[in-house]
């Protein structure tokens, strides 16, 4: 048993949501349990400005046992808990009811699982036995049908601004949460639908979706992944840090759809490469081919449903012959009879899901499944980036240089000024400070403020998004912060040197000069792709200054070899933050200046701005919003001043 004030206080919390929720599972009296405990964590946060004071580091980590016991004594009278009404204690501790009715929820369905603290313990012969039954009704269904089922109900949250399904965390900011319920899981169920898409399903189809929709609720609720309020990111402190990423992670990968504007793809996937990388070849298909017949494919998907398309209908718009166009297709675009997500089980790992690599699905020798455009979007760019990658096996190692290209050229398309380039302050070129030289990937300038832009290439793996501890912040410490690192070493020096010069190497006498005028330095780390919650801005704030301030530890050696290189980056990070006040003044907030965005992401404010001014204000609006979603495109069609869109889109 922990005796800090900082252990205990998180005991009586998971104490107090056992009691909730073994109340809401099975009927156990709240009174007068969950008066006591909530009286005792009271105690133990006497003098507490938040909960977040009891953490390691805090002034206050042992309890003052004879005050908590006073405070104890002078309520023992108290009629708190009687003024409890059941909406009120429901509204405070929604999480813990959610949790409970889920495992009501199982038990109706005949699979019994016990609350054991603040968790659910499945045993491993339940897990099996709900594994079996959930495959058994996707079967009986068929994945056709849960397919169609999942894109009517997910339809209404599509946005035409965004182009976007917001399968978003719902947060209620007012406390009264009585209205929320367990989240259906629909992207669970539209990997599940993929899974058995060549299952016909039988008769009873439509008790049994229901029932199945009903069983996967259930079964994911058990694991508590959802959040009902948004506070738990503004509370969060070093003990939770870990559970708070894997679940981010895990959320993102259940409940939400990996997506992407079709515009954007196209973007992207004919702008990263140049017309000599488009001519490449790969076992006779030239790379333009293909991206032929990506657009076409593009072209044929709906907003919100599915498609199905014809080889004959492809071949025609194409002007290719059936041979070859089918040839093209089964190859590099469609996935064959039963190859998309067959490991797939319970619970769903994010590893085990591959159907995000391509846009077609083969039903028949002639007839595919497309599913919705933002859906297939990102598998066509995937698709085409695999291709790449078998003409050139180092694109990969180019990918950082074709994103920075790409986005520079994007800039210029909208009138948008930009500096980028090297410089190099060392005293003498033989000089090993490596933080005095460095590239500019590109800093935009407006009246208040220098932004700072830095690229990686590094992508949220799939096992970061099945929930591994070490992948998640190795992945995050090649991306987020190692791209904060370079942004904060500009800044530092930018602060230091007399003349900030940036030049282009290939044309020394040409440079740029950035010039500080008292303005505020803003640093944006930026991903080819999606980080999904990891973007939200007051989640990688936390981030940031918690990994500044802990120690990573593993048991297993060559885990922790991996943390050790995680550590010696944030080692690197705070230095600089240090250096510029934004960690460890007491009068900033640390990091709050910090942003994590994609490619993508900038594609779409870009398409709202018209010049850096714009672009910034734009990018930055949602930084200051706290929603709770943790989703940038469902934050910028809320906050974001956009074009407005002239034309409805088609369904």
């Amino acid at each position: 048993m922990p005796n800090s004030g900082a252990g205990l206080y998180f005991v009586v919390g998971r104490l107090i949501s056992e009691i909730v929720a073994r109340h809401s599972a099975y009927g156990d009296s709240l009174a007068p349990y969950l008066w006591i405990a909530e009286h005792i964590r009271d105690a133990l946060r006497i003098g507490a400005t938040n909960p977040g004071d009891a953490t390691p580091g805090s002034k206050r980590t042992h309890p003052d046992w004879m005050q908590a016991i006073a405070y104890l004594a002078d309520h023992e009278s108290d009629s708190n808990f009687a003024k409890h009404s059941p909406e009120l204690i429901r509204s405070v501790y929604s999480r813990q009811f959610a949790l409970g009715k889920a495992v009501q929820d199982l038990a109706s369905a005949g699979f019994v699982v016990q609350i054991v603290g603040d968790k659910v313990d499945i045993p491993e012969c339940v897990r099996a036995q709900l594994e079996v039954e959930i495959d058994l009704l996707a079967r009986s269904v068929g994945g056709l049908r849960i397919l169609e089922a999942a894109c009517t109900a997910i339809a209404p949250t599509f946005n035409p601004l965004t182009e976007h399904f917001q399968l978003v965390r719902r947060v209620d900011a007012s406390g009264n949460n009585t209205t929320l319920n367990a989240q259906i899981p629909w992207g669970y169920a539209m990997q599940l639908g993929l899974k058995y898409l060549y299952a016909k399903g039988g008769h009873f189809a439509g008790d049994r979706l229901a029932r199945l929709i009903r069983l996967l609720t259930a079964s994911i609720a058990v694991y508590d992944i959802q959040p009902y309020s948004p506070y738990e990111t503004m509370f969060l402190a070093t003990f939770g840090v870990m559970t708070y990423l894997r679940d981010a992670a895990t959320y993102d990968a259940i409940f939400a759809l990996p997506q992407l504007r079709r515009t954007h793809a196209r973007a992207m996937y004919h702008g990263l490469f140049n017309e000599t990388q488009r001519q490449g070849v790969y076992d006779g298909v030239r790379f333009d081919a293909v991206i032929k017949i990506a657009d076409l494919v593009l072209e044929m998907a709906a907003m919100t449903r599915m498609t199905k398309v014809s080889i004959h209908e492809l071949a025609g718009q194409a002007g290719w012959g059936i041979g070859r166009t089918k040839l093209l297709v089964d190859r590099f675009l469609a996935f064959e009879h039963g190859n998309v997500n067959q490991e797939l089980g319970y619970p769903p790992i994010y590893s085990t899901v591959n159907s995000m690599f391509r846009p077609l699905l083969k039903l028949d020798d002639s007839t595919y499944v497309l599913l919705p455009a933002s859906v297939a979007a990102l598998a066509t760019l995937e698709s085409l980036l695999g291709f790449a990658r078998l003409i050139d096996g180092s694109v990969d190692q180019k990918m950082g240089n074709l994103i920075e290209d790409f986005l520079r050229r994007e800039l210029t398309k909208k009138g948008i000024a930009f500096t980028s380039g090297k410089y190099d302050f060392r005293p003498a070129r033989t000089s090993r400070d490596r933080h005095l030289q460095s590239d500019v990937d590109f800093a935009i300038e407006t009246d208040e403020y220098v932004v700072f832009f830095e690229v990686k290439k590094k992508p949220l793996t799939r096992l970061a998004r099945s929930g591994d501890d070490v992948v998640i912040l190795s992945d995050l410490a090649e991306s987020l912060v190692r791209s904060q690192i370079q942004a904060f070493q500009h800044e530092s020096l930018l602060h230091s040197v007399p003349d900030f010069v940036v030049f282009n190497e290939a044309e020394p006498e040409r440079q740029s000069r950035i010039v500080l005028n008292g303005r505020r330095v803003a640093r944006v780390s930026v991903s080819l792709l999606d980080f999904d919650s990891f973007q939200d801005p007051a989640s990688l704030q936390k981030f940031l200054e918690i990994g500044c301030m802990v120690q990573f530890s593993h048991p297993d050696v060559t885990e922790q070899s991996k943390l050790d290189k995680v550590a010696s980056r944030f080692g690197e990070l705070r230095t600089f933050a240090e250096k510029v006040g934004q960690f460890g003044d007491p009068d900033t907030r640390s990091f709050s200046e910090s942003l994590f965005t994609s490619v993508p992401q900038l594609l779409l404010v870009l398409a709202h701005s018209h010049d850096a001014k714009s672009f910034w204000t734009q990018l930055s609006r949602t930084r200051s919003m706290f929603t709770g979603s943790r989703n940038f495109y469902t934050d910028f069609s809320r906050f974001a001043q956009p074009t407005p869109v002239d034309t409805p889109l088609p369904p």
